[in-house]
């Protein structure tokens, strides 16, 4: 995984995105072990926490995705097929 903006702290980019997304700021322990903390889900409506019950995905609208030609790439590395 990416190291983030700052690789001296040991965060790595998906301990940074849950840092900056949290409702309720986790703490951050040695190596960026992030322990506490409350994120919200806009899919879900719902609270979610510990930090491992999320994914953090790089969401690509739509029309960026055909217009990159993303229905060319082969099916394993589609996480969702376009037709």
């Amino acid at each position: 995984m990416n190291a983030g903006d700052i690789p001296a702290d040991g965060c790595n980019t998906r301990a940074e995105v849950l840092r900056a997304e949290a409702i309720v700021y986790p703490e951050t322990g040695p190596g960026c072990t992030l322990t506490g903390g409350v994120w919200w889900s806009c899919y879900d409506e719902e609270e979610v926490t510990p930090a491992g019950a999320l994914d953090i995905d790089q969401m690509v609208p739509l029309a960026e995705a055909w217009n990159s030609k993303a229905v060319e790439c082969p099916e394993a590395r589609q996480s969702v097929a376009i037709r």
